[in-house]
């Protein structure tokens, strides 16, 4: 399910527009700068083997002339592009809630999404690199069949799909469709010091210096973690969830304890409800990252539950602790010992 939920995405966003796509593509993606040459190149290829004079050279003018005209489709395309992106970190965040229906619905829109744009774009681009064959002295003695205009786009677009497919999938074998590059880390931990700093006046996030010796010693032998009020999870290549214990800066004492999530558009936070009965001193008290998994928690007949997403354990030292984890876009909260 995860696989074919990044491969649709991912190709419509990337693909869809093919090279009428290009003018654009060679903005934003390394892709974009080596597609028009590649598809040159092959249709080259083609068009030679079809006996076509000045092969090479009908790819590169027709090719030319299809991405200049396909360029108000690129800005049209580029439209889509944005709510696309959000589309796969919903599913994204569905396929990390267990929300497996509502995955499914928007793959099946993606597919079908993808699929009319790739036929739009590929039909427009045989018609307008036919068309415009014809403006040039080297070909008008020669008629070149619709077919092989259409034979060599089809080519081209289908191994560029089938290479952003390959791409896809192992984007999801190594896990970095879930991962938040450090580009875009930087950029969120920039937007997250501002929104605090402008949304939750008064309060600063809990450092290290805040702990004391005692309960510093079992925050620091988690490997990885320097912060005790912040820990922040990647779902999505640009999304993440932060769990943030917010301090008085005044007094010092525990103000919140906030979920933000973050990625697209302004951050949404989500406040920890009910964590007042360890409400005490800064200096004990921090939170680690928690893999999904069974848990065991209190006041539950059974003593288990299963996690439905990666989370957060919040420890009051040697006092309590409880876990947060989002279950159908859902938080709960769950305390582990009292």
């Amino acid at each position: 399910m995860n696989w074919l939920a990044l491969v649709a995405l991912f190709v419509w966003t990337e693909v869809a527009s093919a090279n009428s796509m290009v003018p654009v593509l060679m903005v934003y993606s390394i892709l974009g700068a080596v597609t028009l040459p590649a598809i040159i190149l092959i249709e080259g290829f083609i068009y030679r083997r079809k006996l076509v004079p000045r092969p090479f050279k009908l790819a590169l003018l027709t090719n030319l002339i299809s991405s200049i005209a396909g360029i108000p489709f690129s800005l049209l395309s580029t439209q889509v592009m944005f709510p696309s992106v959000a589309m796969e970190s919903e599913v994204a965040a569905m396929l990390r809630d267990g929300n497996s229906g509502g995955a499914i619905g928007l793959i099946a829109f993606s597919i079908l999404g993808f699929g009319a744009a790739l036929a739009f774009n590929l039909y427009f681009s045989t018609y307008v690199e036919q068309r415009s064959s014809k403006m040039f002295d080297d070909w008008k003695g020669h008629t070149i069949e619709w077919r092989t205009f259409f034979m060599a786009n089809r080519i081209t677009y289908g191994l560029i799909t089938l290479g952003l497919i390959g791409s896809s999938a192992a984007g999801f074998v190594t896990g970095s469709i879930y991962r938040v590059g450090p580009k875009m880390e930087k950029r969120l931990d920039i937007e997250l010091t501002k929104f605090i700093e402008t949304k939750m006046t008064g309060l600063r996030i809990l450092e290290l210096k805040d702990l004391s010796e005692d309960a510093r010693a079992p925050f620091l032998s988690s490997p990885g973690h320097s912060e005790p009020g912040k820990v922040c999870v990647g779902y999505a290549k640009i999304k993440r969830n932060c769990l943030l214990i917010l301090a008085d800066k005044k007094t010092g004492d525990i103000a919140k304890i906030v979920v933000v999530d973050q990625g697209i558009g302004a951050p949404k936070t989500t406040e920890v409800e009910n964590w007042e009965r360890s409400k005490g001193a800064v200096s004990d008290v921090y939170v680690l990252p928690m893999s999904k998994k069974e848990i065991t928690v209190l006041k539950e007949p059974s003593g288990k539950v299963q996690m439905t997403s990666d989370g957060f354990e919040v420890i009051f030292f040697e006092k309590s602790s409880f876990v947060v984890y989002f279950n159908k876009g859902k938080l709960e909260r769950v305390w582990t010992s009292d």
